[in-house]
């Protein structure tokens, strides 16, 4: 319960035992003034009645009694009136019930009155003629009694209710500035490092404001030199030191995610010849001017064509790769001349007949990153038995199926639901390598066929049919985690862009979902951060869904330059996966341990939970662990 709740209920609580105490001293306070004003009036009635019965008390039989005592009795609320002579005997007798019909009963019983009893003698000259008793009817007392409680408590309640809510408006005020330091914890646990501005007046919430906002400004200042030692971390990954140019592992990255189903575009192997021989006759520093030369001759030569240079990468020491979007094979080989100009004019400058050769290659979605390079190499051999500075454009790159191959065969598959799923690839605790957290999912095509399920996730993309490759995926998962065997399992449900920008997919999961909670719980949504980074807005809505849904959401392939650590802690991601370049040899390889011990650094305060993929020895997983990461696979 909130401290403002309990303030509250505090002092109603007091309120209501003040109230309660004052209510019934006072009730009380009113019935004995009740019942000594009905002894006083019972003992006037008595003594005036006496004195007016003291002329006629001598003559019993006068019938002036009886009309005297009735004349009283009438007059007022009595129970009793008795006249009585000297020896005891009754001469007049007047009563009435002692019922009250106008109160309730459980109020007489909870407030019992007195009924007041008065006697006085009647004197005859100097002798005692009688005795006159009165008694008090209890009716009217209870009458003003039950009347005087009703009103009380009515009023006594207004004020009771009127003092609680001014108590209410005066905690709330006064705790402001704690419901802004809360809100300004909430605001730090989720990456927003705010001040609480203006500071409160009290001392002690004063005090404690100023706390927060320095700590505020500690956290803020540790993500953010976090943040810059992830920078400079991914940086040495990801950029050659030399050159400042991509290295391998951006350019593996990049292919998986953005290249094979985009197109035309143009791979471009280029190999520096003989360069260990220059190293043998020249300086490292005038090797090493050597090579930024050549860089910048390419760069160059893919400005002028009005290329892009983000796409020149570095993979060894003498090897380049350039990934150019070019319209036409004839504009590819116009490229290619002119580079192949530039480098004869390079080398003669510095009397080298044969600087490098280019093997370039059209990008086919079909074939893997992998296959592309080699495919590449292959046309570079040819370049080199060419001559000095040659290159070689293969435009017929070895392909099983055609694109209109590719689009019945994947129509067939959707149609018949030719594929079904498995579970692969276990992920687990660092703690607990026994029971895996989760699983991948793997789409399993027929034993009888060739298909490669990059190729097939390739062309689905670029055939615009992803989308209804996932929903297909989605429903199969449903049915896999609906079997007994699998009644406790978790898995994951891999994403495309496509897929998450699309209301049509996001009704169909909603509704599936929707009437099987208990699987929707175990289902994990794995999103790669370059898609995360491409959506935008739509993939904060679509992470909102799933969580509404009780699912998971893993970012997968994890790359700080593509999505913020602080923008997933405030769209509550479940898992962080990184790429596996991050990781594989992470045991040997310092650069990685940097990048990994920074990330995790920063995943630690902002409370998200990382895992490393493809671990696969146990010198890789013990680095991994003692550098802090959750989980692997």
């Amino acid at each position: 319960m909130p401290l403002r709740s309990q303030l509250i209920l505090l002092v109603s609580a007091i309120f209501a035992l003040i109230f309660s105490i004052n209510f019934y001293l006072s009730i009380n306070n009113i019935k004995d003034y009740l019942e000594n004003e009905s002894r006083i009036h019972a003992q006037d009635t008595a003594t005036s009645l006496g004195l007016s019965l003291s002329p006629y008390i001598s003559i019993k039989d006068d019938t002036i009694l009886e009309t005297m005592v009735n004349s009283i009795f009438d007059a007022g609320f009595y129970q009793e009136i008795r006249l009585d002579d000297i020896a005891g005997n009754n001469l007049v007798l007047k009563q009435n019930a002692s019922t009250v019909e106008t109160v309730p009963s459980w109020f007489i019983n909870l407030l019992p009155m007195q009924t007041m009893q008065a006697r006085s003698e009647i004197n005859t000259g100097w002798v005692i003629g009688g005795v006159v008793s009165v008694t008090t009817h209890p009716g009217l007392g209870y009458f003003k009694l039950w009347n005087q409680a009703k009103e009380t408590l009515t009023y006594s309640l207004a004020i009771l209710l009127a003092a609680i809510f001014i108590a209410s408006m005066f905690i709330q005020w006064l705790l402001r500035p704690l419901n802004r330091i809360e809100s300004l914890a909430n605001s730090i646990s989720k990456g927003d490092y705010q001040q609480i501005t203006p500071l409160p007046n009290s001392p002690e919430m004063h005090q404690v404001a100023l706390t927060m906002n320095e700590m505020s400004n500690k956290v803020r200042k540790t993500i953010n030199r976090l943040k810059q030692q992830l920078d400079q971390a991914g940086r040495r990954l990801h950029t050659d030191s030399l050159t400042g140019l991509e290295t391998r592992v951006s350019l593996e990255m990049e292919m998986e995610e953005r290249f094979l189903s985009r197109n035309p575009r143009y791979l471009m192997l280029i190999k520096l010849h003989e360069l260990g021989a220059i190293s043998k006759h020249s300086t490292p520093q005038q090797v090493d001017n050597y090579i930024r030369a050549f860089v910048s001759v390419v760069q160059t030569t893919l400005l002028n064509h009005k290329l892009s240079t983000e796409t020149f990468y570095r993979l060894l020491g003498s090897e380049f790769i350039a990934i150019a979007e070019l319209h036409s094979d004839e504009q590819c080989q116009a490229l290619l001349e002119d580079l192949s100009k530039q480098l004869n004019a390079f080398g003669i400058g510095r009397g080298i007949d044969n600087v490098a050769h280019i093997g370039c290659l059209k990008i086919e979605s079909e074939l893997s990153a992998s296959e592309l390079i080699a495919a590449a190499s292959e046309a570079h051999e040819n370049a080199k038995l060419i001559g000095p500075n040659a290159f070689t454009l293969s435009t017929q790159v070895k392909s099983v199926r055609s694109r209109e191959a590719w689009s019945k065969v994947i129509q067939n598959l959707l149609g018949t639901g030719g594929f079904t799923i498995q579970t692969a690839f276990p992920t687990y605790n660092f703690n607990n390598t026994h029971e895996p957290l989760f699983y991948e999912s793997v789409i399993q095509f027929p034993s009888d066929t060739d298909i490669q399920l990059g190729s097939f996730i390739a062309m689905s993309e670029e055939l615009g049919v992803i989308e209804q490759v996932d929903k297909q995926v989605l429903h199969k998962i449903i049915e896999l985690l609906g079997r007994q065997e699998h009644q406790n399992t978790q898995i994951t449900a891999n994403l495309s862009l496509a897929s998450i920008n699309s209301n049509s997919f996001r009704s169909e999961i909603f509704n599936a979902l929707q009437e099987r909670p208990d699987i929707a719980e175990r289902i994990i949504f794995s999103i790669s951060s370059y898609v995360a980074h491409q959506a935008g807005e739509m993939f904060e809505s679509f992470v909102t869904l799933a969580h509404r849904l009780n699912s998971k959401v893993q970012i997968k392939r994890f790359e700080a330059r593509f999505i913020d650590m602080e923008q997933l802690k405030q769209s509550n991601i479940d898992y962080v996966r990184l790429a596996r370049d991050y990781t594989q040899e992470i045991s040997s390889d310092s650069s990685k341990q940097s990048f990994v011990e920074a990330l995790v650094s920063m995943a630690n305060i902002i409370e998200l939970p990382i895992l490393a993929e493809s671990l696969n020895n146990e010198a890789d997983r013990d680095t991994a662990k003692s550098l802090g990461l959750n989980g692997f696979n």
